[in-house]
């Protein structure tokens, strides 16, 4: 009964951020539920949650998508998930988890001090493929892959609907990818189906009170929020590694 009471509480809470943000499932609900729940089915659990919270968010924020911008960056995502996954065979995983902590937490600092390098043709394939594939090489080497394309964003100081709408737009084709590879896998087990239904009516609740709360939500207090929550992954990262 304390396991199911705190597994509502950690679906609430991941699905408010995720419906806020545009991400934040895996950054809460991964850790989280790994407190009490067998690894092994979290990953698989976690990402079926994610696809399926995800979906109001991407309703609600679908006018402001703009598939100039999400399409290069899914390209990309598709190209660098696989060299993530193949890298943990050349490259230990806790090597690549240190020094993309390093990275991710010392960029969102700078951001959060107020440091930005805006570029001028933001919106070029050639510059948005390499932040995708940067998101995937990094989903696939940590799970963890959004740091990329929301330092991307926030460097281009991305207006607050745009910023969710284009980053739910990215982790709604990518995850669909993602889940077909971990079906394929054999991963999505029965048990990890259960799991995740005992769970969803929960993470269903935080998307809707997420995204109220991302329309009254001042812009600068957005993006610092935002911030944190990429700190927080930097720091989630160099943690792992150093267990």
């Amino acid at each position: 009964m304390t396991e199911l009471i705190a597994g509502a509480a950690v679906a609430i809470m991941a699905g408010l951020i995720t419906g806020c943000t545009g991400f934040g499932m895996a950054l809460v609900g991964a850790p989280a539920f790994m407190l009490f729940l067998a690894p092994a089915h979290v990953v698989p659990m976690v990402m079926l949650l994610s696809m399926i919270v995800i979906l109001p968010v991407a309703w609600d924020a679908r006018s402001h998508m703009r598939m100039k911008t999400v399409g290069p960056m899914v390209a990309g995502g598709y190209l660098g998930m696989p060299l993530g996954v193949a890298a943990l065979y050349w490259i230990d995983g806790d090597i690549i988890r240190l020094i993309a902590g390093l990275f991710v937490a010392g960029f969102a600092l700078l951001m959060l001090a107020g440091w930005r390098r805006p570029l001028k043709n933001p919106n070029h394939p050639g510059v948005l493929m390499p932040v995708g594939a940067a998101s995937g090489l990094m989903a696939g080497s940590t799970s963890i892959g959004g740091p990329p394309i929301v330092l991307f964003l926030a460097n281009q100081e991305c207006e607050k609907k745009a910023f969710r709408a284009n980053m739910v737009g990215f982790f709604l084709a990518v995850n669909l990818f993602a889940l077909a590879l971990i079906g394929f896998a054999g991963l999505i087990t029965r048990e990890v189906v259960h799991q995740m239904a005992v769970f969803l009516p929960a993470a269903l609740l935080g998307p809707y009170g997420g995204i109220r709360l991302a329309r009254h939500v001042p812009e600068t207090l957005f993006h610092r929020i935002v911030m944190i929550g990429v700190f927080v992954m930097g720091i989630t990262l160099i943690v792992n590694a150093l267990r």
